[in-house]
Formats: C-alpha cells, structure tokens, sequence
C-alpha cells in the first residue's frame, strides 16, 4: 500500500517560497500558502491561502510547514509552528541569533518534530565535501567566498546576513570553527550600517577565508572558491568545477600551469531539498543535524557582527595581516547551551549570579550583589553596578554602563555605546547617591546605538529607539522613537519591523505586520495587538 503523501503549507511566496510551493504541487503535497499579498496567494488557484501563520496553523490537512519569510521572523514564527505540533522546514538563517536557534532545536526535540534548515545549495556543496574527502582538492589552503548584488537594501537585516550559507559551507569545509577573525565593512548607502563587509579568517593550519558580501556591487556575484594543495573548485548555485591547475618550479621560480576544468554533476538543489524534507516528515526523522549546525554557524555571525561593531568608526580598508577580532571565536563559550562563559579578561568583584547560558565578554565589569538572567550576552567593556536587575536574553553591546536603578526587563536589546543616567542633575561636588532614579525598560524593547535614556523613565514593552535618540520622557510600548528629544515617530511590532500605523493623537486604526503577520490596533498613542495574547 503507498504511504500517503505528507501534506505542507508554505509560508511566504517570495522567490524560494513560490518555488518550493510549486514543486510541493507537483509532488501532491501542498496543502495550503501563507502571505500577506493576495496577488501572490492568488497564484495557487485553489490551493487554500491565508494572509495569517496562525489561521495556517488551524487547518487540520496541514502537517508540516515552509517557512521562507524575512529572516528577523523565523525565531518567533518557528516557534509558532512548532508549538503547534508541525514539522518545520525553515529557509536559511534557522534564527539571528545563536540561543534561538538553540532553543528551537531544542524545542523541536521535545516535539518530537523534524527541524530542516536547507536553502537548496545542499547537492552542490555535497559533491565538494565529496572532492575534499576524496582527495581531490588536498589540504585546503585557502576558500574565498563572495555574495554581491546592487540592493536590496534591509535597514533590519545586516549585509553579512547573504554570508550565512558560506559560512556553514565554510565550517563543514575546513572541519572546524576559525581560530581568529577580523570583519571591516563600509558605510556607501546607509551611513548607520555598513553595506559592504570583508570577513577575514583564520583556521588551523596555516588556512585562511576570505569572505565577502555586498549590496553595493554593479553585477550579482554567488561563488565559492577553494583552493587546495592538489587541486581547485568553484560553486556557484547549484553547480560545482573542479580545475586541475597546477603550479611547477623553473629555476626557482614559480610557474602556473593550467589544467582542464571539470563540471561536476549535481541534482536540483530545491528538488532534493523538498525530495529530503517530504522523506524526513514521512519517517519521522526527528534527529537531523540542521539545527545545531545552524547554531554553530549563528555563533560565527556574531562573531562577525561583534568584530564590526568594532570596527564601526575607524577606517574601512582591511590591513594586509588580519587582526585579532573583538570576541575570536577561539574564545567562544562551550557548546553546551546552559553553560555561563566569563572571558578572562572580565572581572567580578562581589556576589554576582548569573543565569545559565549567558555569556559576558572582554573587559567587562560586573559589581556585586547583582544577578543576571539566563542566555544574557554582555559585550566588551560593559559594567553593570550593583543592585541593578536583569532579566532573562538581555543583549548590551559594547560600551555600555548600567547603573543602580537601572531594571532591563526579558527580551532588552541595548545598542553599542548607549547610555543610561541615574541621576536628573548631576554634580561632581555634590555627590547624589541616594537619590538615583528608577529607570524601568520593559520586555523586547530595543535601545540603539549611542542613544541615551534620561533617568526616572520607563521605557513600554516592544517600543524601539533609535540610535543617537534622546530620551526625556516616557516611552509608550511598541513606539518607535528617535530625535533629540525623542519622540513618537510610529510604531514596530513584536518582531521589530515598523508598522503601517499614524502617530496623531486622536486616531484610531489596525494594522498587520509585514513580516510576523501579528495584527494591532491602535487608539491615540496607544498600540495593542488584536489579540493580547499573541506577542
């Protein structure tokens, strides 16, 4: 008897999703497709479409889902879909960030779920790691990856983000995490982020990667190169060459000769990727490796994201010997995802806790009584004093002092060099210690780059300030805020994208986001979801 044929909802229509879903039809296996643009849901006939994951989520004849949405969704969206006893299959990036990647697989486990992270390059890059096992390519002496294009530009999405799928190839390539890194990048179009990163690497061995990506490039450009001992190879796609060129002494000197180059056949990336996953969900496959390979590959991202924070400020043009990286991943903490990891250079003066899974980096200073929630990850340079509460998966980047009356709720993201106060007038020759001011910042809100917060205030759950703001005054949740003094200028969702909503104080409207789907409604300047339980 023929086992039936598992049934999938796709979510998001974009350039992968619409291909996946297409080849889902032709299998017999799409059961329904998810997007916020009719015109796109409307290229499935009569295949049932729906604007919400959650509405999806509700139909019994879906099993197992796609989710190929904006890569600042999948945390929370994965999370949905799993919670709701799917199978998941989630186009690269798995998350932004290495303790939700964690999580989720985790999460998936439990479930006894299939997780798949696959972006349809797997057959490509299989027949390289089969050249390098082979012997083929010999020891690997260099790899240069680059993925150019002109746009689009992603204000929430940094330009190393097209980096992601080089660097697991990357990892799975050498064998190993670098020892040392160094990311440079340059500020062409958005002056607050860069749009062209170098990344430079160092492996064991002597090896090195040099990996690039662009949105400020003439042509779009998607290659790997490796270079080894014995031999040479190029991916781009979904297909792969080998070249046998080689390099002989005359005289002592070098002298390049070049060999014949090889085509190396592979299957459709997308078919095998969908071929893997309908396979996967029909048995059960419940232990694939995608996940935690995702988050071993999150770990190197920020790492990289990390090195160009530092880097922010200083000269663009990348020195000819890569320097040590702001946190090398030589220094990474143990994989064990509920290990605390202090840096050495770190110091802890008096009874500090911290919460499992955190992380505090170079440099920082921590002053005891004090506790620090769990997977909280504290960059260089930070102090935090005592008294000062913190919840659980805060992030403060680098450069960042929080002071006595200062409470970071879960979920806080403070940016680089942002600053609290803790008094409202301050005077080195009047010393006010016993009069510092509560300042509260809820759940999820975000903080960015050298904005500083005016004690006393509280910042709402959600609410989103940009770099440099000011802030002088009580920040409402899911306010975006920016200027000197801030000021309510829209509103973002739980996800962090902006929502289509007014900012006039009488008003009263609904809108749904762009990339989560989650629906608001606001009154005034007060913004709610449509459901208050769905964020």
């Amino acid at each position: 008897m023929n086992t039936p044929t598992p049934r999938v909802g796709v979510v998001g229509l974009g350039r992968f999703g619409a291909a996946i879903a297409e080849r889902l039809a032709r299998e017999g296996a799409l059961a329904a497709v998810c997007d916020l643009d009719p015109a796109r849901r409307a290229r499935f006939g009569d295949v049932p479409a729906f604007a919400d994951l959650l509405d999806l989520l509700a139909a019994d004849a879906v099993q197992a889902v796609v989710l190929a949405t904006p890569a600042a969704t999948h945390a929370a969206m994965a999370r949905a879909v799993l919670d709701a006893d799917r199978d998941l299959w989630v186009e690269p990036p798995l998350a932004l960030d290495a303790a939700d990647a964690e999580a989720l697989a985790r999460r998936a486990a439990a479930r006894r779920r299939v997780l798949m992270v696959d972006g349809g390059e797997g057959p490509a890059l299989a027949a390289l790691l089969r050249a390098r096992d082979e012997g083929t390519l010999g020891a690997l002496h260099l790899v240069e990856a680059r993925r150019a294009d002109f746009g689009p530009f992603h204000p929430d999405e940094p330009v190393h983000t097209a980096l992601l799928p080089d660097l697991y190839a990357l990892v799975r390539l050498m064998g190993e995490p670098p020892t040392r890194l160094r990311a440079v990048g340059a500020s062409v179009v958005q002056a607050e982020a860069p749009d062209h990163v170098t990344v430079h690497l160092h492996f064991g061995g002597g090896a090195r990667a040099v990996l690039t990506a662009s949105r400020v490039a003439p042509t779009p450009e998607r290659r790997l190169t490796a270079l080894g001992a014995d031999g040479m190879a190029v991916l781009e796609g979904d297909a792969l060459t080998l070249f046998h060129h080689r390099v002989t002494w005359q005289d002592g000197l070098p002298r390049a000769e070049a060999g014949e180059a090889q085509p190396v056949a592979t299957v459709d990336g997308l078919a095998a990727a969908v071929e893997r996953f309908l396979a996967a969900v029909d048995a059960g496959e419940t232990a694939l490796p995608d996940a935690q390979e995702a988050a071993t590959t999150l770990r190197l991202f920020a790492a990289i994201g990390r090195s160009l924070d530092a880097d922010r400020g200083v000269s663009t043009q990348a020195p000819a010997e890569p320097a040590e990286p702001a946190e090398p991943p030589a220094a990474a903490p143990p994989a064990e995802p509920d290990a605390v990891f202090v840096h050495p250079t770190a110091v802890v003066d008096g009874p500090v806790e911290l919460g499992p899974g955190t992380r505090v980096w170079h440099f920082s200073k921590l002053l005891g009584p004090l506790r620090i929630g769990a997977r909280c990850s504290l960059g260089q340079n930070v102090v935090v004093e005592r008294h000062v509460t913190i919840g659980d998966n805060v992030k403060i980047q680098n450069n960042v002092s929080v002071y006595s009356g200062v409470v970071l709720e879960d979920d806080v993201f403070c940016g680089p060099s942002m600053v609290f106060t803790n008094v409202g007038t301050p005077r080195s020759h009047y010393p006010r210690k016993g009069e510092y001011a509560i300042t509260r910042v809820e759940r999820g809100a975000s903080i960015g780059a050298n904005a500083t917060v005016v004690c006393g205030h509280t910042l709402g759950r959600y609410c989103f300030v940009g770099a440099g703001a000011v802030v002088t005054k009580d920040v409402p949740p899911y306010a975006l805020v920016f200027g000197n003094p801030a000021r309510v200028r829209g509103w973002t969702c739980y996800c962090g994208l902006r929502l289509d909503l007014g900012v006039d104080a009488e008003g009263e409207e609904q809108a749904t986001c762009g990339g989560c789907d989650r629906r608001y409604t606001r009154r005034g300047h007060a913004v709610r979801p449509a459901d208050e339980g769905a964020a």
